[in-house]
C-alpha cells in the first residue's frame, strides 16, 4: 500500500488522523516526529544551503511514458540514505524550472509521473520531492492535485510542503485552505500551517491563542510566531478577558522567556511594553497557576538581567537585547509585589 493510500485509510470522521498516526520509522528517526526535520528548519527557510541538483535532474529527464517503475527504483536509490531535510531542493529546483525552457512533452513527463508518485509512492522522499517538483512547474490551478496533496497534508511529515504548495497556487482562497489544514493537523503540522496563516480575523487569533496551548511549543521562533499572530500585545491592552484568556497569555509569554539559550522575548521590540502590560493587568485579576509560574519566570529573568548588566558595566544598556536597566527595576519589584500577595 502507498503512503497516500494509508493516510486516507486512517482518515476520521472528522477530517482528521489520529494525533499518534506516524509514517516516520523510530528505528532509523530515533527522537523525531512527523514532520520535525522540515518545520524546525522554518526559522531559516529562505536562507538554507541548496542542494547539488545535477544528479536529480540526470533522472528527471530520462522520464518517459513506458519507465515510470524504473525512474520510481532510481528515485528510491537516489534518496536511500538521504536523513536532511528536503527543503534544500526546493529552491534549486525553483529556479531551475522557471529559468529553463522545458518542452511541452518533457513537461508532460514529468507532471504526469510526479502526480502518480503522489498517490503510488511508498516512499516518504519521493513524495515529498514530487511535490516539490510539481510545485517548482508554476502550473495552473488544477484541483484534483490540490485534493491528493490536502490529503497527504494531513500527516504533518507533509503538511509543510503541502502548504508551501497550496501558497503558490491562483484563484483559490490561500489563508482559507491554510487555516482548513491547520485545524485538522497536529504539532509540527500546526506550526508550519500557523507560521504561513495570515491572521487576519478575530476568530483566527482566538484559535491560534487556543492551540498553543495545546502543543509542545520547542523553539523559540515559534514562541514568536504563536504570540505575534495570536496578537498578545494587543490583548494585554484590555481591561477584560474572556475565560482562560489570559491565562494562555501567561503561557505563551513563559514560552518567550524560557525555551532557548536565547530567549524569544529578546527579539520582540515591543518586549518592554508587553511585560509592562502584562504585569499591569496580572494586578487586577484573579491568577491561576499558570500566571503565577509566569511571574516567576518574569522575575527570574529581570534578575539575571540586572545581574548580568552590573557585571558588564552600564553601557551595555545600549544593547537592544537587553532591557533597561530602570525597567527591569521595575519589572522585577511588580513580580515581587504579586508573589508576596499570592494567596
Amino acid at each position: 500500500m502507498g503512503i497516500y493510500d494509508l493516510i486516507k485509510k486512517n482518515i476520521q470522521f472528522d477530517g482528521r488522523l489520529k494525533k499518534d498516526f506516524r509514517i516516520l520509522d523510530e528505528n532509523v528517526w530515533k527522537g523525531n516526529d512527523d514532520g520535525q526535520e522540515d518545520v524546525q528548519c522554518l526559522e531559516y527557510i529562505d536562507n538554507m544551503i541548496e542542494a547539488d541538483i545535477k544528479g536529480l535532474l540526470d533522472i528527471i529527464f530520462k522520464i518517459e511514458v513506458n519507465n515510470y517503475d524504473k525512474i520510481e527504483k532510481e528515485l528510491e536509490i537516489y534518496f536511500e540514505n538521504y536523513r536532511d531535510t528536503i527543503l534544500i531542493y526546493r529552491e534549486p529546483l525553483l529556479k531551475y524550472f522557471s529559468r529553463n525552457e522545458i518542452s511541452i512533452s518533457s513537461q508532460n513527463n514529468i507532471f504526469n509521473f510526479f502526480k502518480k508518485m503522489l498517490t503510488k509512492s511508498r516512499n516518504i522522499f519521493v513524495i515529498k520531492i514530487s511535490i516539490i517538483i510539481l510545485n517548482s512547474l508554476n502550473l495552473e490551478y488544477n484541483i484534483e492535485l490540490l485534493e491528493i496533496i490536502k490529503i497527504l497534508a494531513l500527516c504533518s511529515e507533509f503538511t509543510l510542503l503541502g502548504v508551501l504548495f497550496i501558497k503558490t497556487l491562483k484563484n483559490i482562497d490561500i489563508n482559507k485552505e491554510i487555516y482548513e489544514l491547520a485545524k485538522k493537523v497536529y504539532t509540527w503540522g500546526k506550526m508550519a500551517c500557523i507560521f504561513y496563516l495570515e491572521a487576519n480575523s478575530n476568530e483566527i487569533k482566538d484559535w491560534i491563542l487556543n492551540e498553543s496551548t495545546e502543543e509542545n511549543i520547542l523553539y523559540n521562533f515559534v514562541a514568536i510566531t504563536y504570540s505575534d499572530k495570536a496578537d498578545i500585545r494587543k490583548r494585554l491592552k484590555k481591561i477584560s478577558f474572556k475565560k482562560n484568556e489570559f491565562s494562555k497569555i501567561s503561557f505563551l509569554i513563559y514560552s518567550l522567556l524560557f525555551l532557548d539559550e536565547e530567549k524569544g522575548i529578546i527579539f520582540l521590540d515591543y518586549k518592554e511594553e508587553l511585560l509592562i502590560n502584562y504585569l499591569e493587568r496580572a494586578k487586577s485579576i484573579e491568577l491561576s497557576e499558570t500566571d503565577y509560574l509566569t511571574i516567576e519566570e518574569v522575575s527570574s529573568y529581570m534578575e539575571d538581567d540586572i545581574y548580568y548588566m552590573e557585571e558588564l558595566g552600564r553601557e551595555m544598556r545600549e544593547d537592544e537585547y537587553f532591557f533597561p536597566l530602570e525597567i527591569s527595576n521595575k519589572l522585577l519589584k511588580e513580580c515581587k509585589e504579586i508573589l508576596n500577595n499570592r494567596n
